[in-house]
């Protein structure tokens, strides 16, 4: 209330304690606001490196096993199918395109043939053999990426075998049509199909049982 323009001196204190409680509201409120950012900022930092520690994780085991996968395909170019560099080199690739993914799939493929090759002394010449290697690695990456795309049914499963092996018999040799004679290159399809065939159904069992014993069939 007031009287000719004054207010009582208990009304001014009562605004002033009311402003203050206000002021007091509005302070607890923004140290209240900045503590909860803090708090999400410090989780999610937190979150943050536990994403890097596991992706770390994660890398080093998929090159420890990309490493073992190649250790198993130099002793597989030692079973030999067919001449000199038609062996059992390629099912480690295979698996590793189907555990790992289809760069590692890919590189373990490569480095396989390579060993392969490397062993019988590069009898069709380095480049053939580089070509080939390229070849093979194009070959894991797509057995790999079918899997991951199409998932693991019967179906889809023998699709993509079935691609595997006409793509490593007879695709993956014609960039070696302006180096090689055609019936050179030939003659090499049914060997490579027979090999191709061999391999690629070693590593899908290998896969067919991991699953298995992981529970995921």
């Amino acid at each position: 209330m007031s009287l000719n323009g004054r207010r009582y001196p208990e009304n001014r204190a009562g605004e002033k304690h009311a402003e203050y409680s206000g002021l007091k509201e509005k302070h607890a409120d923004e140290s209240s606001l900045m503590e909860k950012h803090d708090s999400n900022r410090s989780n999610l930092s937190e979150s943050k490196v536990r994403q890097v520690h596991n992706a770390r994780k994660v890398t080093l085991k998929n090159l420890s096993m990309a490493g073992l996968f190649i250790a198993l395909s130099l002793l597989g170019a030692n079973v030999k199918f067919w001449g000199n560099t038609i062996a059992l080199d390629s099912a480690p690739g295979f698996l590793a395109a189907l555990l790992l993914g289809s760069g590692y799939g890919g590189f373990v493929g490569a480095t396989g043939h390579l060993f392969s090759a490397l062993i019988s002394g590069m009898p069709l010449s380095p480049v053939v053999h580089m070509i080939t290697a390229i070849s093979m690695a194009v070959v894991m990456m797509l057995h790999g990426f079918l899997a991951r795309k199409f998932g693991n049914g019967l179906g889809a499963i023998v699709i993509r075998v079935l691609v595997a092996i006409l793509m490593n018999s007879v695709v993956a040799t014609l960039p070696l049509i302006p180096i090689l004679a055609w019936g050179m290159i030939v003659s090499l399809w049914v060997p490579l199909a027979i090999a191709t065939t061999v391999n690629v159904l070693i590593a899908e069992f290998a896969y067919f049982f991991w699953r298995k014993n992981r529970n995921e069939i």
